[in-house]
């Protein structure tokens, strides 16, 4: 059970812009010294188990406060994936368990006295949650996702940079096809089961010339992406998707070839609305037809239920 004071409970939240921007560095990092603080492709969230902190510091017009209750079952829809862009996703339970382990090494021990009971219930009731309703939910995970957007042939080679809980995620849905990791550094006791080659960071130029399509799940940012935007002009890489830039803030990647397919995170977005758009319209009409068979199969009103038919 939940031994911290819900009264006391405070969730700050605050959604990113479509250029991926937040509330204001020295907000963010005065929150995150005061609990536990999960910065997201989509959201910022600071949980708080003091009432009086977030009078303390300054908050903007576009952070909302969420206290007790309401606040719990914020948090409680946001790690079982009901509150992503795609529904039902797994990816941001697992951003905040790492936040928390993270959280534990570095918080006092008072916070984690009162904080810690309540995040331990919260991936109880996820776990719950996500048993109950969501396990068959399907289609909608980024691996998938980036599949479809991808649609590799045969003997392509798929190369996945970075080597988080994102991109091992994904790889049981591309055994079909030859893949491999590239990371910027060793990951110490990374195994992967999946049987992807994994290229060390001094050999990005032959991760590069081995792939035929790249897949970054790496955030934003000017070195990296400078790197493999070279390295796919370079190796002729078709296609790139990039699961940490949005549309409106491209960056390096404006200047990308036309030769090159690259599609960003509210590509993403976009397939999955699409996809669910599809599947409503056919749940729809599926309706309808059966409505449509029953008709043509009822008896016409003129004649008597149990009129025998004609030899």
């Amino acid at each position: 059970m939940i031994t911290i004071d819900l009264k006391q409970l405070r969730v700050l939240h605050r959604l990113k812009d479509a250029a991926g921007h937040g509330m204001d560095d020295d907000c963010a990092e005065s929150f995150a010294t005061q609990g536990l603080y999960v910065d997201t492709c989509l959201r910022q969230v600071s949980i708080i188990a003091d009432a009086s902190i977030t009078k303390t510091f300054p908050i903007d017009t576009e952070t909302d406060v969420l206290h007790g209750h309401d606040a719990y079952s914020f948090l409680l829809q946001t790690i079982t994936g009901l509150n992503s862009a795609i529904p039902g996703e797994t990816n941001v339970l697992g951003q905040f368990r790492c936040a928390w382990k993270r959280w534990l090494k570095t918080a006092h021990t008072e916070q984690i006295k009162q904080l810690n009971p309540l995040l331990l219930q919260l991936f109880t009731d996820g776990k719950q949650i996500r048993q109950d309703y969501l396990e068959n939910t399907g289609g909608a995970s980024y691996g998938s996702l980036v599949r479809k957007i991808l649609q590799p042939e045969t003997k392509a080679h798929i190369l996945f940079v970075g080597a988080g809980k994102l991109s091992l995620s994904m790889l049981p849905l591309f055994t079909a096809w030859q893949t491999a990791l590239w990371n910027h550094r060793l990951h110490k006791g990374l195994r992967v089961d999946h049987n992807a080659l994994i290229f060390s960071p001094k050999a990005s130029n032959d991760a590069a010339d081995w792939a035929s399509q790249l897949v970054l799940t790496t955030p934003a940012n000017e070195d990296n992406d400078s790197r493999w935007l070279e390295l796919a002009n370079k190796h002729q890489i078709s296609h790139v998707v990039h699961l940490g830039i949005r549309r409106a803030e491209p960056g390096i990647w404006q200047h990308r070839p036309d030769t090159l397919h690259f599609h960003d995170l509210d590509d993403i977005f976009d397939l999955r609305q699409h996809q669910q758009t599809l599947r409503d319209n056919n749940v729809v009409q599926a309706r309808h037809a059966c409505e449509n068979i029953a008709h043509r199969f009822a008896p016409h009103k003129s004649m008597p239920l149990n009129v025998q038919a004609q030899p």
